[in-house]
């Protein structure tokens, strides 16, 4: 999903919007209106995503023992089916209408839109939105879910282990990136509805990069604190040569650290 984010998203948002590439996409005919529906629905998707896995996450530790009766197949799939259809009514929509590449008035910034104003106004609006509902959501239940592993680590005697040091941090990263999100896309809705065009230009630009942080922050967290993910990850691109190499080197590490900490006991 996140890859697909890329490819669609810099190539209709991204791109444009930072003047790349100028000469090809003037030179492009009318495209499909079902890319400009994509550009919008994928984060929408993502940001969907992530509030599910914020309730799965307050949900596994506010009701560990009941966890699994909460979140049965039929409750798993409903969040998925939420998370993928509420969004898809946006392809449907522009569908039907071509996606034009247009030069503004300033003869330097070029968009690539679909041929009807006032659904790209509606389309993104519902985007917009979209994403700072899910934000703040997940902003609200975050915090409730670092209180309460806060809580947990202060009552407990052994200390936090490695994965819970791993879950506090997923925890900040996705919080502080929806936070982030929401003020920017909140800024952003405001200043364009009061004609504030400074603010405006300015939340334009940072609202792209506070949508990479939303969607991409988390699986290079994910990689960054998970061993078996970034196996999987050098399996995928680069064969099981270099897994079983990284994994060679991740036992010396871990002998090594294991030595250390015998020594100084």
């Amino acid at each position: 999903m996140e890859l697909c984010f890329i490819i669609v998203e810099y190539f209709i948002v991204r791109f444009p919007l930072f003047n790349l590439f100028t000469k090809e996409y003037l030179a492009f005919k009318p495209l499909p209106g079902i890319l400009y529906g994509f550009s919008v629905y994928l984060p929408c998707v993502i940001g969907s995503g992530q509030l599910n896995l914020t309730i799965n996450r307050l949900l596994m530790i506010k009701f560990p023992f009941i966890y699994k009766y909460i979140m049965s197949i039929w409750g798993i799939l409903a969040l998925i089916f939420i998370q993928f259809a509420v969004p898809f009514v946006q392809i449907v929509r522009t569908s039907t209408v071509p996606v034009i590449v247009r030069m503004l008035e300033d003869n330097v910034t070029i968009t690539v839109e679909l041929d009807d104003f006032d659904l790209v106004y509606n389309v993104v609006g519902f985007g917009v939105v979209y994403l700072i509902i899910t934000s703040i959501s997940c902003c609200i239940i975050g915090s409730y879910t670092l209180f309460l592993l806060w809580t947990m680590n202060k009552q407990s005697t052994e200390g936090t282990s490695k994965s819970e040091r791993s879950l506090l941090a997923l925890v900040v990263l996705q919080t502080l990136t929806q936070l982030f999100l929401a003020i920017v896309g909140t800024t952003q809705f405001i200043s364009g509805y009061a004609g504030n065009e400074v603010v405006y230009a300015i939340s334009l630009h940072m609202y792209p990069f506070a949508e990479d942080l939303l969607c991409l922050s988390c699986p290079i967290m994910l990689c960054c604190v998970s061993g078996l993910v970034r196996k999987k990850l050098l399996c995928f691109y680069f064969g099981s040569r270099m897994e079983q190499k990284f994994s060679s080197i991740s036992k010396v590490s871990t002998i090594k650290v294991s030595v250390a900490r015998h020594v100084k006991t």
